[in-house]
């Protein structure tokens, strides 16, 4: 398995990325012209297999202003999709991919990677918890009108000693 960093994928890399996110997310309520807006000009990590075929992917953001809603401060990384296709969930394409951000973010000096998710994604809740990231502050989580229970994780970049 190979883990890529893009910004202008194909077409059909597209497609596919765009096909594994709405399968299990809460994008899969987007319209398609809402998805393509959301989509335009996001840097991704795609996990592609043996075959070249597209397994997984990662989407995130950088917070560019201190918004009181936000979960991060400017520089900070939110996770904003992880999905893996459902016949390779268990194979550690997620662990793969949030490494690969986790090693894209350390040298040039991000602070936090954080990631907010349901109390009810499981899957989830253990990767983030296996990979070092601490549970921040429980918030709630709205789908589709309704509020659901979730979970703000954090995972700090680097050590501030280290760093200064």
């Amino acid at each position: 398995m190979k883990i890529l960093k893009i910004t202008n994928e194909s077409d059909e890399e597209r497609r596919i990325a765009y096909k594994l996110i709405t399968s299990h997310s809460t994008l899969k309520y987007l319209r398609s012209d809402a998805f393509q807006r959301y989509w335009d000009n996001k840097t991704v990590f795609l996990a592609k297999n043996d075959n070249n075929d597209i397994v997984g992917v990662l989407t995130f953001k950088v917070y560019k202003s201190n918004n009181s809603r936000a979960y991060g401060r400017i520089g900070d990384i939110l996770i904003e999709e992880v999905g893996v296709s459902a016949t390779e969930i268990g194979k550690g394409i997620g662990t793969a991919l949030v490494t690969a951000l986790i090693e894209y973010a350390r040298p040039i000096g991000k602070r936090y990677l954080i990631s907010i998710m349901r109390k009810t994604n499981i899957g989830s809740l253990k990767l983030y918890e296996k990979l070092g990231f601490k549970k921040e502050r429980d918030v709630m989580w709205h789908e589709q009108g309704k509020e659901l229970p979730g979970e703000v994780h954090k995972f700090k970049l680097y050590n501030e000693k280290e760093f200064w």
